[in-house]
């Protein structure tokens, strides 16, 4: 029994050796190469940090914000904060004021070589101001966010108040 079943491993192996190494390689699609960079093609692959930095360069600072800082760092996403340091007076300058930061943003992005909607990168900014509880505690009042979804290649906007 053991001596059949040897056998038959052993010619299972040999049809897959036998079929992989006479197997003719496939040159890739020429929609593959288009989608890869060329080698020379200078990408930077910006952390969290650097993009709300450079985003924060690109813009005019408002007198109401307190400054554009990093979120925790995410795979594909980057999370940004637009802080206050006053409440904002409408919704709709809270959604001018994220869909800007979010625009700069994506400037950067692609200013560093990147495509945001190819390789699928997930971008959002959220509109926050800190905010002491009652007992003391530090929180944040969470206004609205701007998102970019690369499926779409769109930027929404979605009111938290």
């Amino acid at each position: 029994m053991h001596v059949i079943r040897a056998v038959v491993v052993a010619l299972v192996v040999f049809v897959l050796w036998m079929y992989f190494a006479t197997r003719p390689q496939v040159p890739p699609r020429s929609s593959d190469r288009d989608a890869r960079p060329a080698v020379a093609e200078q990408i930077s692959n910006p952390n969290v940090y650097e993009l709300a930095r450079g985003a924060e360069a690109r813009l005019k600072m408002r007198a109401t914000w307190d400054g554009i800082f990093p979120a925790e760092p995410q795979r594909s996403a980057y999370r940004i904060r637009l802080v206050y340091s006053s409440r904002p007076q409408s919704q709709a300058e809270v959604e001018r004021d994220t869909r800007e930061v979010m625009q700069a943003a994506l400037d950067e992005l692609i200013a560093r070589g990147r495509q945001p909607a190819r390789e699928g990168l997930f971008v959002s900014v959220w509109a926050r101001m800190p905010h002491t509880s009652p007992t003391g505690q530090t929180q944040a009042v969470l206004f609205g966010r701007a998102t970019y979804d690369p499926f779409s290649d769109s930027v929404g906007y979605e009111p938290m108040d």
